[in-house]
């Protein structure tokens, strides 16, 4: 193996150890997420219905369970649907256009448009906003 390919593989090595630190960041920031909002399935019902939570942040709340549940962003109009369904109250009118407010507006910027009308939870990578995949299982 020449030098000039030790260098090479070097630097592919440097490249993926980045990756893998960003992608530690990420994790303990979703833990820190999952502790922060206490989203346990347990936890989440007596959160969702504290009266102290504004419908704001319980339809934020709701939508970072349906994404973690869903292992991958999900689209406004399931989690509309299904928030619906739960009677989780939709904050203003109650439209859709409500809901996708409430989480562009979210004071701890934890929401990123993935693709139109799609929203995951924000993360990092190579310094730009995206949506994190979460693996099942």
């Amino acid at each position: 193996m020449s030098l000039k390919n030790i260098y090479k593989l070097l630097k592919e090595i440097e490249i993926k150890h980045k990756e893998l630190i960003s992608t530690y960041e990420d994790l303990h920031r979703m833990i820190a997420v999952l502790d922060e909002e206490k989203l346990n399935t347990n936890n989440y019902e007596l959160s969702s219905r504290n009266i102290n939570t504004s419908s704001n942040e319980k339809i934020r709340i709701f939508t970072i369970k349906k994404i973690l549940e869903n292992g991958k962003p999900v689209k406004v109009r399931d989690i509309y649907d299904q928030a619906k369904k739960e009677n989780i109250s939709i904050p203003g009118s109650g439209k859709i256009e409500n809901l996708i407010i409430s989480l562009i507006r979210d004071p701890e910027n934890r929401f990123v448009n993935v693709q139109k009308g799609t929203y995951g939870i924000f993360g990092k990578h190579e310094g730009k906003r995206v949506g994190i995949n979460f693996k099942k299982g």
